[in-house]
């Protein structure tokens, strides 16, 4: 899943407190903000010319991306520039690109805690005016909840690039006790009677999805692989694998539910001259 290299390894967001202001007034501490959701994180200012507002419709154009296959992240703006971005500006701007996006403020010392625990950059150029500039990074930032930091993105990502990065963060693996807990339930609604000989010489490698609430997606059932050169015999040894993933997963399957992740495909190996699953 990495986009970027970090020496050491992947960040975690340090053992810092701050708190920020949100556009709602309501006050957001570093935990309020990394231990609810996971959250795509972005530093900017509503002045900024060009590049914040591009970069925050690329951003939340990525989070409808991730809605649309179940994937529930936050985007969230902080602003670098208190005393020009008050909670009803950033209120107005933020709503301009997703109504869930939230917008973060406060102190120059709160902001700057904020910015050094996301290890982002942030200067004010120098102007004789109230038409000042920042210079300041422009890379999104990935939160998970028990993690903190896990990512920074390449601003030139495009928003169906970074979707799939983050994404792919958030899709994991069942645990091996899940897994055997899967291969038990299906094992059961598992008949190859009325498989031909060669169908019962044949083993099939079958891919499928699990919401994180257990519930199977039936549309998902596809072949991934087949011992047999014989369409035949792999068409039935599929469809005998196929009914039992269907009937068992009618109700669901009782696996733990996660509020954070969704499950990679899941590919099981039905071999009838084992009589199990691998």
């Amino acid at each position: 899943c990495r986009s970027s290299v970090f020496r050491g390894g992947p960040p975690r967001l340090p053992n810092q407190n701050f708190e920020l202001l949100s556009e709602d007034y309501q006050v957001f501490d570093s935990s309020s903000i990394v231990g609810r959701q996971p959250s795509l994180i972005y530093f900017g200012y509503t002045s900024c010319p060009e590049t914040c507002e591009a970069d925050n419709r690329r951003n939340a154009t990525a989070v409808e991306l991730l809605e649309s296959v179940g994937i529930d992240i936050r985007p969230i703006f902080i602003s670098i520039d208190p005393r020009r971005d008050s909670p009803q500006i950033l209120k107005s701007y933020t709503d301009l690109f997703h109504p869930r996006m939230l917008g973060l403020t406060g102190t120059e010392g709160q902001i700057k805690a904020a910015s050094e625990a996301f290890s982002t950059y942030f200067k004010k150029q120098f102007s004789s005016t109230d038409d000042y500039q920042f210079d300041h990074s422009t890379f999104p930032s990935l939160t998970i909840p028990n993690y903190g930091l896990v990512e920074f993105f390449r601003r030139d990502l495009t928003a169906a690039e970074l979707a799939n990065n983050v994404e792919c963060y958030l899709r994991k693996p069942l645990t091996i006790s899940e897994r055997n807990q899967l291969r038990n339930a299906i094992s059961s609604c598992w008949n190859t009677g009325s498989l031909s000989s060669d169908a019962l010489k044949t083993s099939v490698d079958v891919e499928f999805e699990i919401s994180k609430e257990g519930k199977l997606n039936p549309s998902s059932i596809k072949l991934a692989l087949s011992s047999s050169s014989s369409e035949s015999a792999t068409t039935q040894a599929f469809e005998a694998a196929r009914r039992a993933i269907l009937r068992c997963g009618a109700r669901g399957f009782d696996l733990p539910i996660d509020n954070y992740y969704l499950r990679e495909p899941i590919i099981m190996t039905f071999d009838p001259r084992k009589m199990g699953l691998d």
